[in-house]
C-alpha cells in the first residue's frame, strides 16, 4: 500500500497548504451518492491521518475541511433524492444499482431516523443513505441536524487509526519505522490468512477424505474386514470418520518422531528456532507477566493439581457407573505421565539455563503441555460427544484456549524450548486421536452429565490450584527470575585494550544484531546526564496522549520511540536528545547499565545515532540527500570535550541498515573522567 500513497505523501509534504483542499475533495466525492462507491475514502482518510500524526499536515485544519466535505457531499445527495424522488429510480446511474437501493431502504425502515446517523459509519450504506433519506421525503431540518452530528464524528473517527500509526511511527528509529508497521500489518494479515486457510483446509480435507474414504470404507464393510470390525463406530457404522481420525493420529505421530530425531541430533534449524524463541520471551519478561504465567502454569498445567482433580472426576464417573468413560480417562492420564517420563529420558534434552533455578528434570517434551492437552482434550471430547453444535464449539474452544495458555506460560517462564512445546502438542494430538478412536469404537451409552463434569473441573482446579500456589508461590517466583551475571573488569585494562571487552552489537528480540553499541562510558549516570545537559542535550519525552497532543498543536516536543530499545532485557537508564538544524531530525543517545563493573564505578554501554523524520527516510536516496549529516560519534565527541576520550576502530561483522544521508563511522567511543 505504501507505493500507492507515496506520491501523495511527497506532494503534500512539499505543498502542505493544499492538504485541506485535497481532504475536502476526497470527503465530498466519497459522500456523493453512487460516486462514493468508487472512492476509497476510508483508506485515503487513514492515510491523511497518518500525515497528521507524523506532523506533515496540521490536525485542526484537516478536520475542518474533512467535516465540511462530508456534510456538503451528503447534503447534495439528499437534495438530489428530495428533488427528483419520483424519477430517481430510473435515472442514470441509479437504475444500475436496484439491489443497493433496496438494501438501503430496508436499513432505513429498520433503524428509522437513526439510520441516517448509523449509515454514515456503515461502508456500503454511507454514499447511499442521504439519497434514500431524500427519496423518502425526510424532513430537511431533521436530516441536516443528524447529518451534522454524524459528519462531526465520521471524519475524525476514520482518521484516528492513521493518526495513531503516524504519531507512533514518526518516533521510531528511522530504519525501524516502516519495518515495525510492516511487521504489524504482516502479523494481522498472516493471522487472518491462517484462520481463513485453516477453515478452508478443514472443509476441503473433510470433503476430500469423505470422497476417498467412503468407497474404501464400504468395501471394508462389505467384506467384513478386521480393520472395519476394529474401527467402526457403534453409533454410526456407515460413517468413515474412524479412517480420518486414524490418519491424523499417524500423521501427528510421524511428525513427532521426526522432531525427536532432530532434537536428538541437534539439527541446526531446531537450535536456531529455540534460541530465537528463548531470546524473544526473555526480552518480553516482566515480573507482572511472569506472575500471571506462574498462575496459569499452576492452576491449569501442574501435575499434582490435575491428578487431584482427576481423582474427583474419576469418582464421579465411578458413581455414575460409566465404566467406558472412566477406563479411557484413566488410560489417558497414564499415557500422559508415562510418555512424559519415557521421552524425557530418551531425548536427554537439557533445559534453558537462563533462570535462577530451572527444574532438574530433562526438558523434552514439556510435561505440563502434554498432560494438560490430554486432560482437557479428553474432557472436551466427553462434553462435546453426542451433544449439540454449541456444546461442541464451546468445549473444544475452551480446551484449546487453556492448552495454548499453558504452553505459552512454559515458554514465557523460560523453562522450556520451543521444540519441547511443539513435541508435546504433536505427541498429545496423536495419542488423543487414538483414544478418541478407541472410545468411539467401543462406546455403548453415556451416563455422565456435562454440567457436573464442568463443575467438578472448575472447583477442583480452583481449590487444588490455590492450595499448591499458596504453598509454593514464593519459591516459584524466585526460581523463575532471570539470571544476572556480573563481570568485574579492571578500569585500566578496559581503557587501554585495543579490542572491545564489551559487546559491540545490540541484538533484537530474536537475537539478531540490530545496532552498533558505539558508546562505553565509565561514570555514574547523574554525572553523565548533567554533563550532556550543559551542551544542549535534553531528556526525551515518553510517548503519551499528552505529548502527542502538544506536538499536534505545534509545540516543540521531542518524543522517543514508544517501544524502547532493550539490552540484555533491560530498558535504557538514560535517553537524551539534541536538536539539529534540520526540522524533525535530532541526535539520540541510549545508555544501559552493562553487566561490567570496575572496583569503583559502573560501565554504561549505549548507542548514539541520528533520528530522522519519517518522510526523510521515505524518499531520500544517496543521490538526492539535501543534507548529509556528520557522524553521530563526532557530534557526541564535541559535546564531551571535558571527558577523557578514546576511540576504538572496529571491523564490522554484519551489515546494518543505515540512512544514506548519515556518515557512518565504525568505531566505539570510550569516555571516562
Amino acid at each position: 500500500m505504501e507505493h500507492l500513497f507515496h506520491p501523495l505523501i511527497v506532494w503534500l509534504h512539499l505543498h502542505p497548504t493544499w492538504a485541506g483542499v485535497v481532504t475536502f475533495l476526497i470527503t465530498f466525492f466519497e459522500s456523493l451518492a453512487i460516486v462514493g462507491l468508487f472512492i476509497p475514502g476510508s483508506v485515503t482518510l487513514s492515510a491523511l491521518g497518518g500525515l497528521i500524526g507524523s506532523g506533515v499536515v496540521p490536525a485542526a485544519e484537516i478536520f475542518t475541511w474533512a467535516i465540511a466535505g462530508a456534510i456538503l457531499g451528503d447534503g447534495l445527495s439528499f437534495w438530489i433524492g428530495y428533488r427528483y424522488h419520483k424519477v430517481i429510480r430510473t435515472a442514470w446511474p441509479i437504475r444500475h444499482f436496484p439491489k443497493l437501493l433496496a438494501q438501503g431502504e430496508r436499513f432505513f425502515e429498520k433503524h428509522g431516523g437513526k439510520g441516517i446517523f448509523l449509515g454514515r459509519f456503515v461502508g456500503p450504506m454511507r454514499p447511499i443513505m442521504p439519497l434514500i433519506a431524500g427519496m423518502l421525503r425526510v424532513s430537511p431540518r431533521k436530516f441536516l441536524l443528524v447529518e451534522f452530528l454524524s459528519g462531526l464524528l465520521w471524519a475524525p473517527t476514520y482518521m484516528l487509526p492513521g493518526i495513531i500509526v503516524g504519531a507512533t511511527a514518526a518516533h521510531f528509529a528511522p530504519h525501524q519505522a516502516l519495518r515495525y508497521i510492516g511487521i504489524l500489518i504482516g502479523i494481522l494479515f498472516v493471522a487472518w490468512l491462517l484462520y481463513w486457510l485453516s477453515k478452508w483446509m478443514v472443509r476441503l480435507s473433510i470433503s476430500t477424505w469423505t470422497k476417498i474414504y467412503n468407497p474404501f470404507w464400504q468395501s471394508l464393510k462389505t467384506s467384513q474386514h478386521k480393520i472395519y470390525d476394529w474401527l467402526y463406530e457403534h453409533e454410526n457404522p456407515e460413517h468413515s470418520r474412524p479412517l480420518s481420525v486414524l490418519t491424523f493420529a499417524i500423521l501427528f505421530g510421524l511428525l513427532f518422531i521426526i522432531l525427536v530425531v532432530c532434537v536428538k541430533t541437534h539439527a541446526h534449524w531446531v537450535t536456531a528456532m529455540n534460541m530465537a524463541c528463548l531470546t524473544l520471551f526473555q526480552s518480553l519478561h516482566t515480573q507482572a507477566l511472569a506472575d500471571i504465567a506462574i498462575v496459569i502454569s499452576v492452576f491449569f498445567g501442574k501435575y499434582s493439581v490435575i491428578l487431584m482433580t482427576s481423582a474427583c472426576l474419576s469418582l464421579y464417573l465411578l458413581i455414575k457407573k460409566d465404566w467406558h468413560a472412566l477406563f479411557y480417562f484413566i488410560l489417558t492420564l497414564c499415557l500422559a505421565i508415562a510418555c512424559t517420563f519415557v521421552f524425557k529420558h530418551i531425548v536427554h534434552s537439557p533445559r534453558p539455563k537462563v533462570v535462577l533455578s530451572p527444574p532438574t528434570t530433562f526438558s523434552f517434551p514439556s510435561g505440563h503441555t502434554l498432560v494438560s492437552f490430554l486432560f482437557y482434550g479428553y474432557l472436551a471430547f466427553l462434553m462435546a460427544h453426542q451433544r449439540t453444535k454449541i456444546w461442541r464449539k464451546c468445549a473444544y474452544r475452551l480446551a484449546a484456549l487453556i492448552i495454548v495458555l499453558v504452553a505459552l506460560s512454559r515458554l514465557y517462564l523460560n523453562l522450556h524450548w520451543l521444540s519441547d512445546v511443539l513435541g508435546s502438542l504433536l505427541l498429545a494430538a496423536s495419542l488423543l486421536s487414538m483414544i478418541v478412536l478407541l472410545y468411539r469404537c467401543r462406546e455403548r451409552c453415556n451416563y455422565y452429565q456435562n454440567g457436573w463434569l464442568l463443575v467438578i473441573l472448575i472447583v477442583g482446579q480452583s481449590l487444588f490450584g490455590a492450595a499448591y500456589y499458596t504453598k509454593h508461590v514464593v519459591g516459584l517466583q524466585h526460581d523463575t527470575l532471570l539470571k544476572k551475571t556480573v563481570h568485574y573488569l579492571d578500569s585500566q585494562q578496559w581503557w587501554l585494550s585495543k579490542t572491545s571487552l564489551l559487546p559491540v552489537y545490540k541484538k533484537n528480540r530474536l537475537g539478531a544484531p540490530s545496532k552498533l553499541l558505539n558508546v562505553q562510558w565509565l561514570s555514574d549516570i547523574a554525572t553523565i546526564e548533567a554533563s550532556l545537559k550543559q551542551h544542549g542535550w535534553q531528556k526525551a519525552h515518553p510517548l503519551s496522549i499528552k505529548a502527542i497532543k502538544s506536538q499536534l498543536m505545534g509545540k516543540n516536543v521531542t518524543i522517543v520511540s514508544p517501544l524502547p530499545p532493550i539490552y540484555h532485557n533491560k530498558k535504557p537508564v538514560l535517553v537524551m536528545v539534541k536538536a539539529t538544524n534540520i526540522k524533525g531530525a535530532y541526535l539520540i543517545i541510549h545508555l544501559w547499565q552493562s553487566n561490567f563493573i570496575t572496583s569503583t564505578e559502573h560501565l554504561y554501554i549505549g548507542t548514539v545515532a541520528y533520528h530522522l523524520p519519517l518522510q526523510h527516510w521515505l524518499w531520500h536516496k544517496q543521490s538526492d540527500c539535501s543534507h548529509v549529516f556528520t557522524s553521530a560519534i563526532g557530534e557526541l565527541t564535541e559535546s564531551t570535550q571535558q571527558w577523557q576520550q578514546r576511540q576504538l576502530q572496529i571491523q564490522p561483522e554484519v551489515t546494518l541498515k543505515e540512512s544514506p544521508c548519515v556518515t557512518f563511522s565504525p568505531e566505539v567511543l570510550k569516555l571516562r573522567r
